[in-house]
């Protein structure tokens, strides 16, 4: 069993680093799908049990990675599951996000008291390069556990529709829960791509409203240039954007 892979583009080690960030916030164990073809992200079934909440995010190695080396534990089961910290992951990453010194990253499949991810950061500086190395110990998991990590089946929905940008929505749900702690979310294709987030108190309700999102049909993509709207009644507190 081996696994080597190295990143040496800038945007690809930001991206990355930023990926493990984001699920390392909806669970405490990650779990590394690492085939011929395919590098994945999993969340732990552990995990999900917990919190009910599933994350799955696949890529080609060839799209983030200069050099991608495994075998997995036989030729009949050629790939490697290795359950991880997500917390300890994305600790160790987390200077990756807005570096520009990082020259290249290294992740390794070691073996030192225990089964380790080996994370080299190679920082170049104007006068030197430097290496950090990191050990974080992994859980191999055997194959007959394998099924629990396969990519999960889409649900049956009835309404397909892109979001506005990620900054102004987070930035309104965080105005948004001062109000109160559920936030109701209504899509409405008929009117044109509008999605409204709601909140409602004892003494307020409010609500944002987006509108002119795209909407995806089977093959089709229509209503594009969103705009946004704030509409609040009854209201005490001033929300200010």
């Amino acid at each position: 069993m081996k696994f080597r892979a190295k990143i040496v583009n800038h945007v690809s080690i930001r991206n990355f680093a930023q990926l493990v960030h984001v699920l390392s916030k909806a669970g405490k164990q990650l779990v590394l799908r690492i085939g011929p073809n395919k590098f994945a992200f999993v969340l732990s079934e552990k995990e999900i049990k917990a919190n009910g909440v599933t994350a799955w995010c696949e890529f080609a190695p060839e799209r983030c990675f200069s050099e991608y080396i495994m075998e997995g534990m036989s030729p009949e089961n050629n790939e490697i599951y290795l359950e991880v910290s997500s917390d300890y992951l994305a600790s160790v990453l987390s200077g990756l996000k807005s570096s520009q010194n990082t020259a290249g990253l290294k992740i390794k499949l070691t073996k030192k008291c225990v089964a380790c991810l080996t994370i080299e950061i190679e920082v170049q500086t104007a006068n030197s390069t430097s290496v950090c190395v990191h050990d974080i110990p992994i859980t191999v998991l055997p194959p007959r556990s394998w099924t629990e990590y396969q990519q999960p089946q889409m649900p049956v929905f009835s309404v397909s529709m892109s979001l506005p940008d990620v900054k102004i929505v987070r930035k309104t749900i965080e105005r948004l829960r001062h109000i109160s702690p559920r936030v109701i979310i209504t899509a409405k294709p008929q009117t044109h791509g509008k999605i409204i987030f709601s909140v409602e108190s004892m003494s307020v309700k409010s609500s944002v409203t987006y509108t002119g999102l795209r909407m995806y049909e089977i093959g089709r993509l229509f209503y594009s240039n969103a705009s946004i709207s704030l509409k609040t009644l009854r209201f005490r507190i001033k929300l200010s954007f």
